[in-house]
């Protein structure tokens, strides 16, 4: 596991990240050389947006309320440490505060982007392009001249930082979205049903759509909501 302290926050990074997003980024479908870059190149975004949605938990959390805390990086997201409860307010504001950093981070990336498009006026629909992971060639400047790579890097980076932030607003738990909603509502009870209704329901509807590993990560969800409901006091 590697071990670093950034902006005072000790920081823990199990190598199962590095593995989920290898194959995240099509690593299992690799058949030679040439095909590893692409690969560690989405590595790369992910780590940066994975690593900037922690630490806008952790700088806010500290910011709002003094806390001790630390990162620990794994398997397909992360955990921030607090040493101590805030109130429902702080607490909601601490979760929004890692989604809207990897969306940050995002923007920065589609900033750097409109440099270098052939026409700057359809950056939102090549952005749209990129989300909705389509095969629409880039048209860029030919007076900015801009490698593959880096391009595949802009676009990794794009698409990794929009689809982490919304997965991570859904109304469910363990995401950010869970634990704003159970903040404004200081219901469990009501947190848990909303969170097994939307996970089962998205898990359909990906599983309908033949995005199995999708399905499979919001049916666990939609699992880990109806433990939660079951282990409430009746």
């Amino acid at each position: 596991m590697l071990h670093f302290r950034l902006f005072g926050v000790p920081v823990a990074i199990h190598p199962s990240v590095w593995i989920v997003l290898a194959i995240l980024g099509g690593g299992l479908h690799v058949n030679n050389a040439a095909g590893l870059l692409p690969i560690g190149l989405f590595v790369i975004a992910g780590f940066i947006s994975l690593l900037a949605h922690e630490f806008g938990h952790a700088l806010v959390g500290k910011w709002l309320c003094g806390n001790q805390v630390s990162i620990e990086l794994a398997y397909m997201g992360g955990a921030c440490h607090f040493d101590h409860r805030v109130s429902r307010g702080k607490e909601a504001l601490r979760a929004l505060a890692g989604p809207v950093a990897s969306l940050l981070v995002g923007c920065v990336f589609v900033w750097l982007l409109s440099f270098y498009l052939y026409d700057p006026s359809g950056l939102w629909q090549v952005v749209w392009s990129i989300l909705t992971v389509s095969n629409d060639s880039i048209v860029v400047n030919a007076d900015m001249p801009i490698s593959q790579d880096f391009l595949s890097f802009i676009r990794a980076s794009i698409l990794v930082a929009g689809w982490w932030s919304a997965f991570n607003l859904l109304p469910v738990f363990p995401m950010d979205g869970g634990h704003v909603l159970n903040s404004l509502t200081g219901s469990y009870r009501v947190t848990s049903v909303v969170g097994l209704l939307v996970g089962g329901g998205l898990a359909l509807f990906l599983l309908s759509c033949g995005l199995i590993f999708a399905a499979l990560i919001l049916g666990y969800f939609a699992f880990i909501n109806l433990r939660i409901l079951q282990s409430l006091p009746r």
